[in-house]
């Protein structure tokens, strides 16, 4: 089962470019983990300050070995020089997935 975690940060606005330098080091490091199905930060297009985070992995086992590798330290690191303002991150667990039909969810 696929473990997916999906979250929203705020960080000051002083704070922004330097978040978005450092998440995208952090994306394209983590996208070539193995267990990685998808990872993505993204400026919300509403509010330049608040990021939306989407990661998809093959499982728990993933997602754990992800906190031990030398890049998210750095990351850390990085945040640890502008801590988000506020933070919400979720655990889902998806047990099964199915591309979208949007036409069936509309009249």
């Amino acid at each position: 089962m696929a473990i997916i975690i999906t979250g929203v940060a705020r960080f000051a606005a002083a704070h922004v470019e330097h978040v978005k330098a450092a998440s995208a080091i952090m994306t394209k490091a983590s996208q070539a983990e193995d267990g990685c199905i998808d990872y993505a930060f993204a400026q919300d297009v509403t509010d330049p300050c608040v990021f939306r985070i989407i990661e998809i992995w093959d499982d728990d086992a993933a997602l754990r070995a992800h906190f031990e590798v030398p890049h998210m330290a750095v990351f850390l690191e990085a945040l640890g020089e502008c801590p988000p303002e506020s933070m919400t991150a979720i655990r889902h667990v998806a047990g099964e997935s199915a591309p979208l039909d949007i036409a069936a969810y509309q009249d």
